[in-house]
């Protein structure tokens, strides 16, 4: 019965990656727009629930049947749709369907006297992130317990261009970590303490403010967070899809699951596998087009390549 059913879900895949049209030409503006939502909410290593409880669950809240329900684990903002909550009524196949909805985060360390608010790079390249708008994440100073998005700050290292070394110029000498620091446009007498009258501390969150865009190309577009909003907004839309024809998951119990904690070392779909033991996992990120990347050629690299649809890892 269960096998039945998931080839009629392998089958209304297929029909939707054999148009010959790029996936995101066939997304509605509705769609697009949620997208973008997902991607844009601030939800980085610990905070997740900006994205859970915040964009999905509204979301998805209003559109499922009654014997489906949320649930979550303690201790952790990871969200679980599960479609058979109930132990008595489980069919013998349950399949986890995860995103993880964590974000690499830039973090504060250290507020200088002159205002600059120097942050680390995480694993991001330092020269990548010169010039990006920034957004800080932090607890509300008015509000305790409650999070702000501050706005308007670029990551900066240089100050003006003219005050770069030949070597920076010449190519020839990089960035340093180090160098990094948040532009706060601070002016006047006492900076560092008009900063701190923000509420900015030590070890706070600043993420790259790029919402989702359409690109030139016909069904591209550009941001920060493909990974993994993507794998969220993918997973919340087959849940949605899901929910308007349950009779096409009624021999599965599905898991429909956004992790937390992913990004250092997959702790949070652990822990939901783990405490609801699936049969079957598909984690849904993103990848690379290995045929285009530079340097990559004569590596030979897997042929992933934009727009050839879906690839396989097992």
């Amino acid at each position: 019965e269960y096998m039945g059913t998931l080839d009629s879900m392998s089958s209304f895949a297929r029909r939707a990656l054999s148009t010959g049209a790029p996936a995101l030409a066939r997304l509605t503006e509705t769609q697009f727009a949620f997208m973008r939502e997902v991607l844009a909410a601030p939800s980085p290593v610990g905070l997740e629930a900006a994205m859970t409880e915040g964009v999905i669950r509204p979301s998805l809240e209003p559109l499922i049947p009654r014997s489906w329900a949320f649930r979550k684990l303690a201790g952790s903002a990871g969200l679980v749709l599960d479609t058979c909550p109930s132990p008595a009524a489980r069919p013998p196949l349950t399949v986890m369907v995860v995103g993880h909805s964590d974000k690499i985060r830039l973090q504060v360390r250290h507020i200088a006297s002159d205002g600059k608010v120097y942050v680390d790079s995480d694993s991001m390249l330092p020269v990548t992130l010169l010039g990006h708008e920034a957004v800080l994440f932090s607890e509300d100073p008015a509000w305790p317990g409650r999070y702000r998005s501050l706005r308007g700050g670029t990551i900066e290292a240089l100050g003006a261009i003219h005050f770069a070394p030949r070597a920076l110029e010449l190519g020839t000498k990089g960035l340093k970590p180090q160098q990094l620091y948040l532009e706060l446009h601070v002016t006047g007498t006492e900076r560092k303490k008009q900063v701190e009258a923000l509420g900015i501390r030590v070890g706070d969150t600043v993420l790259l403010d790029r919402p989702i865009r359409r690109g030139p190309m016909p069904g591209t577009f550009s941001g920060a967070y493909l990974d993994n909003g993507l794998g969220c907004f993918t997973v919340a839309e087959a849940a949605r899809v899901a929910a308007a024809a349950p009779e096409t998951v009624s021999g599965v119990r599905v898991l429909y699951s956004w992790a937390a904690w992913e990004e250092i070392g997959r702790r949070g779909s652990a822990v939901i596998a783990g405490e609801l033991r699936p049969d079957v996992v598909l984690a849904i990120d993103v990848s690379h087009d290995y045929t285009s990347a530079p340097g990559l050629q004569e590596k030979r690299m897997p042929p992933v390549a934009f727009g050839e649809g879906v690839s396989v890892v097992v």
